[in-house]
């Protein structure tokens, strides 16, 4: 179970695989390394992910409805890539998705 924070001030309690929680955890140090270096900066950090084609529905959502929770809840920008930006080492019951935020700071953006 991990804790999500919403903007109405409520935690929200989801179940989550142990991989999921994982790549959570990588994508959480890689905010807090980029987010720490102290130099007055704008940046973005994002992420791509395989997963089976069977599975982007559950994560849309009917309508998008889960997939705009999600970007509402964690400010976080998701979309799954076309086909054709697939890496080599994909199969062809996979798509990709990619995610991310932006990162303020006071200066430029890189």
């Amino acid at each position: 179970m991990m804790k999500c924070d919403n903007s109405s001030d409520e935690v929200e309690l989801v179940e989550v695989s142990r991989a999921q929680e994982g790549l959570v955890r990588v994508y959480e140090r890689i905010l807090q390394i980029e987010g720490s270096g102290g130099a007055e900066k704008n940046g973005s950090v994002g992420c791509r992910m395989l997963a089976i084609s069977s599975q982007i529905g559950a994560l849309i959502g009917k309508g998008g409805v889960i997939v705009d929770g999600i970007r509402k809840s964690t400010g976080a920008k998701i979309k799954v890539l076309n086909k054709e930006q697939l890496p080599p080492c994909a199969v062809p019951e996979e798509e990709l998705i990619q995610y991310g935020n932006e990162m303020e700071w006071n200066g430029y953006r890189r």
